[in-house]
């Protein structure tokens, strides 16, 4: 049974390891047959100017099958990005998740209640996934309402981390692992999440798999 890693940005991976890929606009010419990937504006390089043109390019290469997720999307108020112009971006690629029917990839920094409220608004029937989570239970707990779904990567290796204490209380079918651009490997996030969650590799690993069959169709 594979390790799926939920968000890697790392090129090489096991091979044990189904892992969606992040990629940014201008890379798509990269897929690989056979490769899963996501393909998103992060908040960090949001530009007005290019907005436009820049989602226009993110709707062709959704279209690929390779790509099986849109993002990492999402809303940071610790970046200088205007949030408002974040906001426009965000929303662009909500509609476009809903369009070609991929879930939705979330980086999201201290904007997790403008996050909720949006998700209230657009009313999405494609999954949103909080990836790379290390906020507190209370926050997990106002996502989960919502029916967001939570990946933990680095911050497990960590047993005093947020995410370590909100790991402990998830339920099984809530939750995805990821590496994210850490130097950690996915079997390194699984072993310290199975630690947590008390249970074994094996069945972790088990659980993990169909999440993602559920949540991505594969």
């Amino acid at each position: 049974m594979k390790f799926i890693n939920i968000h890697g940005h790392k090129v090489n991976s096991l091979k044990d390891e189904i892992v969606i890929h992040n990629i940014f606009p201008g890379n798509n010419a990269k897929l690989e047959a056979g490769q899963f990937y996501s393909i998103g504006l992060h908040p960090w390089r949001i530009e007005e100017e290019s907005l436009k043109e820049v989602m226009t390019e993110i709707s062709q290469a959704a279209e690929k099958d390779e790509i099986i997720a849109i993002g990492e999307a999402g809303l940071d108020k610790l970046t200088e990005a205007p949030f408002e112009l974040q906001l426009n971006g965000f929303e662009a690629q909500i509609q476009l998740s809903e369009t070609v029917k991929k879930p939705l990839i979330i980086h999201c920094v201290k904007s997790f209640n403008e996050l909720i409220r949006l998700k209230k608004k657009h009313k999405p029937k494609l999954p949103w996934i909080i990836h790379g989570f290390n906020s507190k239970p209370e926050v997990a707990k106002m996502l989960l309402e919502q029916n967001i779904l939570l990946s933990f990567g680095k911050a497990l290796m960590y047993p005093l981390s947020n995410a370590a204490q909100v790991l402990s209380l998830v339920s099984e079918e809530r939750f995805f692992l990821e590496t994210d651009d850490s130097d950690f490997s996915i079997k390194e996030i699984y072993k310290a999440a199975a630690e947590i969650k008390k249970i074994e590799p094996d069945q972790l690993k088990s659980i993990v798999l169909q999440n993602f069959e559920n949540c991505f169709g594969n």
